[in-house]
């Protein structure tokens, strides 16, 4: 099949356009710009979305936005290949202008053969795995980009304009993302952040909003929002900042540990923030993030045996919040717009925080943070990858920027679950208090409190563990 023809040179020359993406939630969320250039730009384009059904709870509201746009929802888990062929052969009685095929697993290969376009794009030779290239007939030049933001933007990128360039080139303005390749002297400080799209679920606290949180979580929310940043946008005014904390990726190697959650959401109760933990449903993610919420709960009832409600300090109000499994994707992106800062592994939420211009401190081992880290604010990832991959930590110069995209898709030789062991909890504390510190700067909030509170934490620390220690009949941490 492959000719490698280009049979379109603009937008301007398609009338619709199918865009094959099933998931993952972190992928297409680096996806999102790209396509939000054609559907705001060329609005003729009639774009049909082949996306899977947990996804599209997610990205439904763009329709709201863009009413060219439609969804064919794919339930991978309950459709046949068969079953798929009928669907996906039929999806409209004439061949496509255009398909966008931008996944390269043998599944999505396989799926994106039975759609019917006139051009089939995908990635270049380098980059397309599993059979990519025998699906279809026009692949992209060599890729020079490090990010998978830019990835997806060379799918687009032959039939956009410069201006279109320039526009992309504008939004995505950080390190890892430059699609030149050529290394910026200065990193994007996180606060200075912007939203990077609107998914059309609403602000936070409007109407619409509300509309998209279900019943058993209005409560919290309302309580979230009356503590959040737009209940008070002045920091001076505020109880603390709020602070996310998503432990918990799908692939167990790429979390930290459980210890180290537990020392920096103390730190962070302590430094008089308070913090909501987040995850998904499945059984690997819940356990860690329910261990991690039981040791907080356990240690904050300990220390103040007075009370008898757990997650509340000595003046009453509540101070950590569990939110794992309660909610679906929409109420994820709802809720984590209320944060001030997320920490979070390499996942769906840490990339969702990113584009919607949450200050985010990415937690990296087994994957390049220059490669799949936040999209914005990526001089903040606290990171051992490179360190096991060359022996020294990540450096944010151009000769490193080249050295990563020649091993753009290694590993460390010892990549298991005990790569990201090698963090410490001192590490995070350290960048989370630098990340607030900057905050505070930017809103002039006075110093004191807080920077008191970090120079005397490492002491304090033993004496939490030992606490925490306790709590758990004397089980230690590990």
């Amino acid at each position: 099949m492959f000719s490698n023809k280009q049979y379109f040179t603009s937008f301007n020359q398609i009338k619709s356009l199918c865009l094959f993406r099933l998931s993952a939630i972190g992928d297409i969320l680096n996806l999102i710009p790209s396509l939000e250039l054609v559907l705001k730009n060329y609005p003729h384009v009639e774009v049909t979305w082949i996306i899977g059904s947990g996804e599209y709870n997610l990205f439904k509201h763009l329709s709201n936005r863009y009413p060219q746009l439609k969804f064919v929802v794919f339930n991978k888990k309950k459709t046949s290949y068969f079953q798929a062929f009928k669907l996906l052969r039929n999806i409209q009685a004439t061949p496509f202008d255009l398909l966008i095929h931008a996944q390269t697993s043998m599944r999505a290969n396989v799926l994106a053969s039975f759609i019917r376009a006139k051009e089939k794009v995908g990635f270049s030779w380098e980059r397309s795995f599993e059979g990519h290239s025998l699906v279809i007939n026009h692949r992209i030049p060599k890729q020079t980009s490090m990010h998978v933001m830019v990835d997806y933007f060379d799918l687009f990128k032959p039939y956009l304009s410069q201006a279109d360039i320039q526009e992309f080139e504008n939004l995505v303005t950080d390190t890892a993302l430059l699609y030149s390749g050529n290394y910026p002297q200065r990193l994007l400080a996180q606060e200075h952040l912007k939203p990077l799209f609107d998914l059309g679920l609403g602000e936070p606290n409007s109407e619409q909003a509300i509309e998209n949180i279900s019943k058993h979580n209005i409560s919290l929310y309302r309580l979230l929002v009356s503590v959040s940043k737009y209940a008070a946008p002045d920091k001076n005014q505020r109880d603390g900042r709020l602070i996310f904390v998503n432990p918990a990726s799908s692939a167990m190697k790429k979390n930290w540990t459980e210890k180290g959650y537990v020392d920096l959401i103390i730190y962070l109760i302590e430094a008089g923030h308070r913090v909501v933990v987040t995850g998904g449903k499945n059984t690997q993610e819940l356990n860690l993030v329910n261990a991690v919420a039981k040791r907080i709960d356990d240690l904050i009832y300990t220390s103040h045996h007075n009370l008898t409600t757990k997650s509340l300090d000595r003046a009453g109000k509540q101070v950590f919040f569990n939110l794992a499994g309660k909610t679906n994707l929409s109420e994820l992106y709802l809720f984590m717009s209320l944060a001030d800062l997320v920490i979070s592994p390499d996942s769906g939420p840490m990339h969702l925080a990113s584009c919607i211009g949450i200050p985010t401190i990415g937690l990296f081992a087994y994957i390049n943070p220059l490669r799949s880290g936040p999209i914005q604010g990526v001089g903040d990832v606290i990171s051992v990858f490179h360190k096991n991959m060359y022996g020294h930590d990540i450096e944010f110069t151009q000769e490193q920027y080249e050295q990563d995209l020649v091993n753009w898709r290694k590993k460390p030789h010892n990549s298991d679950d005990k790569l990201m062991r090698q963090i410490n909890s001192l590490q995070v504390v350290e960048k989370v208090q630098e990340v607030l510190d900057r905050m505070d700067q930017q809103e002039n909030v006075p110093a004191g409190t807080y920077h008191e509170h970090f120079k005397t934490w490492p002491k304090r620390q033993k004496k939490i563990i030992t606490m925490l220690n306790k709590t758990q009949d004397g089980e230690v941490i590990e």
